[in-house]
């Protein structure tokens, strides 16, 4: 939200989108931090996405 706060985007519709955002699975370490099982699913993804 700092981005959006720094652009004058706090709205209510974009605190919505943004929180919808926040809340998909692949998000989970923003509010839970960054756990050995959420990390290695996240390489996973990205090496799965970016063929790296």
């Amino acid at each position: 939200m700092r981005v959006a706060e720094e652009k004058g985007m706090t709205e209510k519709k974009y605190r919505k989108v943004v929180g919808d955002i926040l809340a998909r699975p692949e998000h989970q370490w923003y509010q839970k931090g960054f756990g050995e099982a959420v990390m290695k699913s996240i390489k996973e993804q990205e090496k799965s996405r970016y063929k790296q």
